[in-house]
């Protein structure tokens, strides 16, 4: 998978298999993904997404859960990618001081894996980061998923056009070599490691709404 054109790849965090940011100074917006086993559907496809998208909206607005969605989850298909997509909200706690973050959040199964790709950002600007959100999830392809059919001029289905610079989304032993590779260290000249973000703290801790 590649980041939205101009925007920068933080270094490892354990957290997530990889993350996205405008710029090395900014924490938001963001963009990241996670990765988790999943029992269930082990690989969700356009014959069974109802049927996932009821799961997730089930696990996010389950009764007496603190992680309610301000909308309901609904299907996405988007290029390569067919998940759930859901919208909710956070609190973020960051240099002694709380603040609301909207979170738009894409789920999908493949290969037994359960993948989240999540749009953080300040509250009220969802929709001005969307597209880019959207178009990671196009570039994103899955081993062994086949590219959504799409038609061409002449009316005859034809593979989905390639996304430039797109990589298969790591998975079990290649999530490791992901980070592997991101914590391996550069060269970079000291006063650009001086300028590097100290603002990584407000990722540490989230109250969902």
């Amino acid at each position: 998978m590649a980041p939205p054109a101009g925007w920068h790849v933080p270094s490892r965090d354990s957290r997530f298999v990889v993350r996205f940011t405008p710029s090395p100074e900014a924490s938001y917006p963001s963009i990241l993904l996670t990765a988790e086993d999943h029992e269930g559907i082990a690989e969700v496809t356009s014959e069974n997404v109802d049927a996932f998208v009821r799961e997730v909206d089930a696990a996010v607005n389950k009764e007496g859960s603190s992680a309610k969605s301000s909308a309901r989850a609904a299907p996405m298909v988007s290029g390569a990618f067919v998940g759930a997509m859901y919208q909710k909200r956070a609190k973020v706690k960051a240099d002694l001081a709380t603040r609301a973050v909207d979170r738009l959040i894409l789920e999908t199964v493949a290969a037994g894996r359960k993948y989240r790709l999540e749009l953080r950002t300040e509250q009220g600007t969802v929709d001005r980061y969307r597209g880019d959100l959207l178009a990671v999830a196009e570039g994103i392809r899955f081993v062994g998923r086949e590219p959504r059919k799409v038609a061409d001029k002449s009316g005859e289905p034809s593979a989905a056009p390639p996304v430039a610079s797109p990589a298969a989304a790591p998975t079990g032993a290649a999530e490791k070599n992901v980070e592997k590779k991101q914590s391996e260290p550069k060269d970079e000249p000291k006063a650009k490691q001086d300028r590097k973000p100290k603002r990584e703290s407000m990722f540490e801790e989230i109250e969902e709404e």
